[in-house]
């Protein structure tokens, strides 16, 4: 990270904490986040065709189909964030996750090594 008002560059992966003083009049963009990719970061993530993966609830259940290739957690939020359910999804089935909560709407996020995917539901 720099900070491109006194140019004082960070590295934050050796340093976790930059203590600095602003004010109002400081300009919006003073700090420019630098990344370089490595052996320990991914590069990138695969991109899982949205109509192979079918999301949806029906009495206070969710349901997940997911094709062959896609293992992962299955994991269940509500809209402020907070996880509500989780599950170990299984590719090349229909895995459920029964949720209890209010009705509403939830986000349903399938994360492996080399997936995410992420898709709203409203439970009843």
């Amino acid at each position: 990270m720099t900070d491109l008002l006194n140019g004082k560059t960070i590295n934050l992966n050796a340093e976790s904490k930059y203590t600095f003083v602003a004010s109002p009049e400081d300009v919006s963009n003073r700090f420019m986040l630098t990344v370089i990719m490595g052996e320990t970061m991914p590069i990138s993530y695969k991109t899982t065709n949205a109509d192979d993966i079918h999301v949806y609830a029906q009495n206070k259940v969710v349901y997940i189909s997911l094709p062959e290739d896609v293992n992962g957690d299955i994991l269940v939020f509500d809209i402020m964030g907070q996880l509500i359910a989780e599950s170990q999804g299984v590719g090349n089935s229909l895995n459920s996750i029964p949720v209890k909560a209010n009705p509403g709407v939830y986000i349903v996020k399938i994360v492996n090594d080399n997936t995410i995917f992420s898709e709203k539901v409203f439970l009843k």
